[in-house]
Order: C-alpha cells, then structure tokens, then sequence
C-alpha cells in the first residue's frame, strides 16, 4: 500500500539514499501515502538532485521550470535540464531543448 511504501522510501532518504529520496519527492508531488506537498517534493528532490540522481535532476528542473513548489527560475531549470543530459536522461534532454523553444 501506497502508505507503507511511502514510510519505507522516508526511512531510506533521511538516512542520504538519493533514489529513495526521489521517491519520497514523487510521493509527495502526487499525494500517494502522504498528504500532498509541492514544496516538501521540492525539498525531496533538491537533496536527491544535489547527489547526481538525474531523475531528480528532471523533476526538480521542471518544477522551477513552471514555479511550482519553488519560486519560477529558467535559469535554474536550465542548470538543472543540462545536468541531467550529462547523464544521459531522456527527459532532460527534451526539457531541455524546450526551455530554449
């Protein structure tokens, strides 16, 4: 259940696990086991982007992208878009390239 995993992926990001702490960010985003919280997915995923996890790096991009849970930035978007590029994340690349449309 939606609840427990949600319990679980906290457990394992408090303790620095990124992909964890990506989790606990798209948990909260959707409200799936907790209440739903833009601003804490923000956190979530800045923690998990600032160790190299380029989903976060995505998510966390798009979100200053459309100001949502933290204050609009394109340039910060961008920062983050090309970071996860580096790595070879689709989605990162398609945002990317979008920022610049």
């Amino acid at each position: 259940d939606d609840g427990r995993a949600f319990e679980l992926y906290m457990q394992a990001a408090q303790q620095g696990n990124a992909k964890s702490q990506y989790n606990v960010g798209i948990m909260y985003w959707e409200g799936r086991g907790c209440e739903q919280s833009r601003e804490r997915a923000a956190e979530w995923w800045t923690k998990a982007a600032e160790q190299g996890d380029a989903y976060a790096q995505c998510e966390i991009g798009h979100a200053h992208r459309e100001g949502r849970g933290v204050p609009q930035s394109y340039e910060r978007a961008v920062e983050l878009f090309k970071l996860g590029e580096a790595q070879g994340h689709a989605n990162a690349t398609n945002n990317l390239g979008r920022s610049y449309a």
